[in-house]
């Protein structure tokens, strides 16, 4: 019989409860703002795919060209370097490289890239960077006691920094040799051997 009666009051609460309202119909707005994806141009940015470098990232390039040779700035466009007349100062660029402080490494790569080193090293790192005041070219060659031999090259525009970051390992020697290379073309290489701590 109790069953019967709890039967008979949870119907009668069904039959008082209202009616659910027709769930309202939420329609996404459409595309709108400065990228307009279409079906030939998945990012929007103006480009069609079949042109495009970055199909999904509108960002590169630029809208302001086109691309031919993919490297995310618009053709003809200059790299970016420091104005030619401003002062570079290659120790507060080095700092804001690493974020941290450096020390200033009197290796005779004359020119126009100077040295630093981090002053406190990640355990089992050593940190350098290095700073161009005028464009230039760059080569890193780095060994570790009679390991492997690492090169590393890049092209260092005017006030541009390259933080180059070794994992010594438990290494007790490591042997770098730096070669800079002008804007004239004349080259200069320097060889260290550095006893690891």
């Amino acid at each position: 019989m109790s069953r019967l009666l709890l039967l008979l009051s949870l119907s009668a609460g069904l039959a008082v409860l209202p009616a659910a309202a027709p769930a309202a119909t939420v329609t996404p707005p459409g595309p709108s703002g400065q990228f307009l994806p279409s079906a030939n141009d998945r990012d929007g940015d103006g480009i069609p795919d079949a042109q495009d470098c970055a199909p999904d990232d509108p960002s590169r390039p630029s809208r302001s060209g086109a691309d031919a040779d993919c490297d995310g700035r618009p053709d003809g466009e200059q790299a970016a370097s420091s104005d030619s007349q401003s002062a570079v100062h290659p120790a507060a660029v080095a700092r804001d490289a690493i974020h941290g402080s450096v020390s200033a490494l009197h290796w005779l790569l004359g020119g126009p890239v100077t040295l630093f080193a981090a002053r406190s090293d990640a355990t089992g790192t050593r940190t350098f960077v290095f700073v161009a005041t005028d464009n230039a070219g760059l080569t890193v060659t780095h060994r570790l006691d009679r390991g492997v031999t690492a090169t590393n090259r890049r092209s260092l525009g005017r006030g541009g920094a390259y933080v180059l970051t070794i994992a010594t390992q438990g290494a007790k020697r490591l042997r770098v040799a730096v070669t800079v290379v002008d804007a004239s073309g004349f080259s200069r290489r320097v060889t260290r051997t550095l006893r690891l701590r």
